[in-house]
């Protein structure tokens, strides 16, 4: 789970480079379990659009999720909630 000054970062990041409110793209990298999947759609299920990508082997899911944020912190909250999914990488 990344630690509080990745957060502080990368809400000055944010900050700094996006006008709010706006349209965010989240992506992460999971192994293809259903279970897991549906943890990551509960979460963003509110008004979000969802792309999905299988690997070639079909060991792995890219998932690519879109959804207007208000602000840094809310994007921060999403991400807060997808790292208590164990082995989903957030990129």
């Amino acid at each position: 789970m990344p630690n509080t000054d990745f957060y502080n970062t990368l809400r000055e990041r944010l900050h700094q480079t996006t006008s709010w409110p706006s349209v965010y793209m989240f992506k992460f990298i999971l192994s293809n379990d259903n279970q897991k999947m549906a943890l990551l759609r509960k979460i963003f299920e509110q008004d979000s659009r969802f792309f999905e990508k299988t690997s070639s082997r079909g060991n792995f899911i890219s998932v690519t999720v879109k959804l207007v944020m208000l602000d840094p912190d809310e994007v921060i909250a999403y991400y807060r909630k997808v790292a208590e999914i164990e082995g989903v990488m957030m990129l």
